[in-house]
């Protein structure tokens, strides 16, 4: 350890401290040490001049990734992948996709409060529970022909391969396991 880092680190803790079973050359020490600032720990880098990436971001995840918020996939543009571009300057060219009818999918509960209170007011009174109930009803049957069989059921144009390629309900064994393959054949199982 050069000069410079030892001096930045703390005096190692007394053995009557240390636990009996730690081996002898683990270092433990009762302060953090100082952080070092040098990214490059003083080795010189010296990278070679690259093209520009084609894809500066590309996001594999779950719904937190994808947008979720309030229930449902929605404002996929505030998601954290995309506030990410924003701040590298790449925003214009992140493909991502998009959910902006009724609140997005699969029901936003956040879209829902609002339509009950722009119908009935801040408060629902038990006389308004039989409407409500029929509003609901209605919202969901029309939510439902959008996604499944309207405009929201076809796939949108978007000019290449998205660059968030996040799934709801997706965990880490799924991006592991899911391929092209696996997935055109789990569609034509149906």
């Amino acid at each position: 350890m050069d000069g410079e880092l030892a001096s930045t680190v703390s005096q190692p803790v007394p053995d009557e401290l240390r636990d009996p079973g730690t081996p002898g050359e683990v270092v433990i020490r009762l302060e953090a040490r100082q952080p070092i600032t040098d990214a490059t720990l003083g080795i010189p880098v010296r990278l070679p001049p690259a093209d520009p990436p084609r894809h500066r971001l590309v996001v594999l995840g779950d719904s937190l990734s994808h947008g979720f918020q309030s229930g449902a996939i929605f404002n996929t543009d505030l998601s954290y992948p995309a506030l990410i571009a924003r701040e590298l300057g790449w925003y214009d060219s992140f493909r991502h996709p998009e959910y902006r009818a009724f609140g997005g999918l699969p029901l936003n509960l956040e879209y829902l409060a609002h339509e009950l209170e722009h119908r009935f007011g801040s408060t629902l009174e038990w006389w308004e529970l039989a409407p409500a109930v029929f509003v609901v009803h209605h919202l969901l049957d029309q939510l439902r022909e959008y996604w499944e069989e309207g405009r929201g059921s076809r796939v949108p144009q978007s000019g290449g391969i998205m660059h968030n390629l996040a799934v709801a309900g997706f965990d880490i064994r799924d991006l592991m396991a899911c391929t092209a393959d696996t997935e055109r054949a789990a569609m034509t199982q149906g």
